[in-house]
């Protein structure tokens, strides 16, 4: 299963992508009007699920949990599978325009920039896992990353802040039912 949603914020392209009995073949949407996905977009996915492949023109790149893959302009043909079934993988993707076609490049978890952050006193203790960041990866604009907050504390932004440069999509996992997120919107100073 698939589910893709293009936003006019940044024209971003967010989604996820459960291959299960088949692989899914990474189309382009209507409001692309392009040939094929990554015409003009690059685009970064991380997987949150169990281990899988991402097949782009050919060459194979296996995620494992926590893995993350950005794949530059002009990749004409991105292919989803799971290496089984019955646990798939669940790649997570962000898409942005891109103005130059950059080289693909596997992040796996291990390799990514964990930035310490926050304190205990104000309860937003975690680590900002770094994956797809200039320091990593060469991209035309898409950064990704995971924010992980440490057991026994509540937020992620604190203090509130705005980023006025880009804008910012949240995807939240590894929950468990009784668990559930709360954003508090407005300005920082209110």
């Amino acid at each position: 299963q698939s589910s893709l949603v293009y936003t006019h914020y940044d024209r971003m392209i967010v989604g996820g992508l459960i291959p299960t009995t088949s692989p899914i073949q990474l189309e382009p949407l209507a409001y692309q009007k392009a040939d094929f996905f990554n015409q003009r977009r690059e685009t970064g996915i991380i997987n949150v699920g169990e281990a899988g492949r991402v097949i782009v023109d050919g060459e194979s790149y296996t995620l494992h949990f926590k893995d993350a893959l950005y794949i530059g302009r002009g990749a004409k043909e991105i292919v989803f599978e799971s290496e089984t079934a019955d646990e798939p993988a669940h790649f997570y993707l962000n898409s942005s325009l891109a103005h130059q076609s950059l080289p693909h490049k596997l992040v796996k978890s291990a390799d990514c920039i964990r930035v310490p952050l926050g304190d205990l006193h104000h309860g937003n203790t975690r680590s900002l896992n770094q994956y797809i960041v200039p320091d990593l990866v060469e991209t035309c604009q898409l950064m990704m990353g995971i924010t992980e907050v440490k057991a026994g504390n509540v937020w992620n932004t604190m203090p509130c802040h705005v980023h006025r440069l880009r804008m910012e999509v949240y995807f939240y996992f590894d929950f468990s039912e009784e668990e559930s997120v709360c954003h508090i919107m407005g300005e920082p100073q209110e």
